[in-house]
């Protein structure tokens, strides 16, 4: 491989031997001393001439410089129309080397030296003022605005869904073009963003992020590393999730510190969705809904739940009265953040069914949890209408309202064609509640949280 001044000889003695070219610029990463120096380095030249001309298509030129592997003349590409004022030629040699060569008016000199990283290498006529020493100034992040923020959460959030439709049509190619092309590029400009904020915005990442390997948290690193995918649908899947995260987390991260508004609320309908999809069966003919809303009754709205349900919940779920027939007790705090984490990403392969909450409607207060979960009973599928309210509601025929909607919900809205309850044998009240819904006793069973009856009903049953 040639080296460095053998090539810049070579290219200076080009300049000297042809009247024609009365100025030569160099830029690039050869001239950042912040890059890191390899053999891969380009070239980058331009080559100042009053006439780009005479020095269009010529095969000679890349001659000149050594024995060419493959030669690219991006002004003779695409569809034919007014040329650019200036002609390259990008050579890449057989001895590794590589020079981006470009002819360039010199009417516009000035262009040429607008980079940062840019060095006058020959000037016969005196044309250039002394530029400053060549550093990656026009290459370090700038800081975000609140808009340009929130455009890139809002495309970022936009285009997860069109993987996720790509995955479960098992449309590959498709899926890899949003995830690798487009949503890269988001998460790209917010790493650049959080890294900046970091570091002052004193540090470049590099073109498309290059250098990040060398200056993010390993921890960091790694989770960008998981955002590339193997060849499978699932590894596509990961992939997804690992990319999620890692915006989240760095876009989380920019809004504290610039004090901007991250989209939360669209961050968690859109990661539920495109769960939801993941585990839609392949045959499904419609997509279920994720409003916010499931359901109202006269008096009652059930509600998807959200993390700020979380006091809400634990005061349910620390209730011993409330829990008195679980087996498992009263839940903590943490106990219970865990149990609205679970509830909150639902069922995988029932997206339809869930636990959610009861609001109350004339109060707008929280008052239980209900909703239907899918269950499997000596080997078939069942589907379970489950009520729980907050002990001041009881007695109000609130619980029975729920049941009833639940019960009308599942058989109209979802085509279910069969309702079970499993109660614990000495809870009297659920009993009824389960009565009161239509269903009647079918057996007594027992599973590892002790004895229980089954009662049941079928969608012929719900108007007896």
């Amino acid at each position: 491989m040639r080296t460095e001044k053998v090539m810049l000889d070579l290219i200076l003695g080009y300049a000297r031997e042809c009247d024609a070219v009365r100025a030569v610029v160099m830029n690039g990463s050869r001239l950042n001393p912040n890059a890191p120096v390899d053999p891969f380095q380009d070239f980058d030249i331009v080559y100042l001439v009053s006439d780009v001309t005479p020095f269009r298509r010529r095969q000679d030129i890349p001659a000149y410089f050594g024995e060419v592997m493959i030669l690219q003349t991006p002004g003779d590409m695409g569809p034919e129309g007014q040329p650019e004022p200036g002609y390259t030629y990008l050579m890449q040699f057989m001895d590794g080397n590589r020079i981006d060569l470009t002819f360039y008016p010199l009417a516009q000199a000035q262009d040429c030296v607008t980079d940062s990283l840019s060095k006058v290498l020959l000037d016969k006529d005196q044309i250039f003022s002394p530029l400053p020493p060549p550093d990656d100034r026009s290459y370090l992040p700038t800081l975000p605005t609140a808009k340009s923020f929130s455009d890139c959460c809002n495309e970022f959030w936009w285009l997860n869904p069109y993987v996720a439709k790509g995955l479960w049509r098992d449309e590959l190619p498709y899926a890899r073009y949003h995830l690798d092309d487009l949503m890269r590029g988001e998460l790209l400009k917010m790493l650049t963003w959080d890294y900046g904020l970091q570091t002052n915005f004193q540090k470049s990442p590099g073109k498309q992020g290059k250098y990040l390997k060398r200056i993010l948290a390993p921890d960091r690193w790694a989770q960008f590393e998981r955002t590339f995918a193997g060849p499978q649908i699932e590894d596509t899947w990961q992939a997804l999730f690992a990319m999620d995260d890692l915006f989240r987390a760095a876009a989380q991260a920019v809004a504290e510190k610039m004090g901007f508004a991250y989209p939360q609320d669209d961050d968690r309908r859109v990661s539920a969705y495109i769960r939801m999809v993941r585990h839609l069966p392949p045959t499904a003919k419609t997509i279920p809904s994720l409003a916010s809303t499931i359901l109202s009754t006269e008096r009652l709205t059930l509600r998807r739940l959200t993390p700020d349900d979380l006091e809400d919940l634990y005061a349910l779920y620390s209730d011993p009265e409330v829990r008195r027939y679980f087996p498992s007790g009263v839940l903590s705090r943490t106990e219970t953040q865990v149990k609205l984490d679970g509830l909150i990403a639902g069922y995988p392969g029932h997206p339809e069914l869930g636990l959610w909450a009861v609001i109350h409607k004339a109060s707008g207060r929280f008052i239980g949890r209900c909703g239907l979960m899918p269950w499997v009973i000596d080997s078939q599928p069942e589907v379970e209408i489950a009520y729980m309210l907050a002990r001041d509601w009881w007695g109000q025929g609130l619980a029975s309202e729920a049941a009833a909607g639940l019960r009308d919900y599942a058989f109209d809205r979802l085509g279910l064609t069969r309702l079970i309850c499993i109660i614990d044998h000495n809870n009297q009240a659920s009993i009824r509640v389960a009565e009161k819904t239509g269903m009647r006793f079918e057996k007594e069973g027992y599973d590892d949280e002790g004895p229980y009856v089954l009662y049941s009903m079928s969608k012929e049953q719900q108007h007896e």
